[in-house]
């Protein structure tokens, strides 16, 4: 039976669909790969919106014996930033760092002074003597104080002491912790 075609464009056509045949055994399929990519990033950025993360605001606590309006009882002074003073509520978590240990204590903001305190004015408030001059230095610049009881039974051993503080003022989507869009989502 003679063809034709000449024998070696026969040769070249049948080469060509065996490889074609190949490459389509071999290869997965890309569509449905790029949906399931594209489903899963749209359940990931709805997670990042929907879930959300505590905010803290970090500062330094002095012990002290009683605070206004209660003489008794041993307070963690906690000294904030003074733009933190309109996030600050009563009864929100406050997490002390009690030692070099590690020890952290979790306490609860029990009054809160009313205005921002300069760190002059610190010293007298809070009657802290030779701690108030030093309190400048750490400070540097005017604080919103909030008070948190100590209770455990080693904490008058803590009186006069600067422990470090954070405390716990609301919170925020994790997808304000990607930087185009902590501006977008700041008050939420």
């Amino acid at each position: 039976m003679s063809t034709p075609f000449r024998a070696a464009a026969l040769e070249r056509y049948q080469a060509g669909r065996a490889e074609a045949a190949l490459l389509s055994l071999g290869l997965p399929r890309v569509a449905p790969i790029a949906w399931a990519l594209l489903a899963f990033s749209v359940v990931l950025l709805a997670l990042s919106v929907v879930v959300r993360m505590p905010s803290f605001v970090p500062g330094v606590a002095v012990v002290v014996q009683g605070r206004p309006g209660d003489a008794d009882g041993v307070y963690a002074a906690l000294l904030l930033p003074a733009e933190s003073l309109p996030k600050l509520r009563t009864g929100q978590p406050a997490y002390l760092d009690l030692g070099q240990d590690g020890a952290r204590l979790r306490s609860t903001t029990v009054a809160l002074e009313p205005d921002v305190i300069s760190p002059d004015g610190l010293s007298s408030r809070l009657t802290l003597g030779e701690l108030g001059r030093r309190s400048m230095f750490i400070l540097g610049g005017p604080v919103a104080v909030a008070y948190a009881p100590l209770d455990q039974p080693s904490a008058t051993d803590y009186v006069g002491g600067v422990i470090q503080v954070n405390v716990e003022v609301g919170a925020r989507p994790v997808l304000a912790l990607v930087p185009p869009f902590d501006r977008l989502l700041e008050g939420h």
